[in-house]
């Protein structure tokens, strides 16, 4: 699993977690790195409503639908 962060570094705490691998960037670019990610992709957003609607917009015109995409807007 690929947790993609916008602009912060990892927090060291996070490293500890074998089972992660972090990347820097938005959840709709962080898999175009990736050869073959996008057929696996399942998405979570969240953060401030405008954030979410522009990423979910950009992953729904990108990836395979809604089914594989969750979120969660709060301000």
């Amino acid at each position: 699993m690929t947790v993609a962060l916008s602009t912060e570094d990892v927090p060291d705490a996070l490293r500890r977690y074998p089972g992660f691998a972090f990347a820097r960037g938005f959840v709709h670019a962080v898999p175009a790195r990736h050869e073959g990610a996008v057929r696996r992709l399942r998405a979570w957003v969240a953060g401030p409503p405008p954030m979410v609607d522009a990423s979910l917009r950009l992953l729904l015109r990108e990836r395979d639908g809604p089914g594989r995409i969750r979120y969660d807007k709060f301000s």
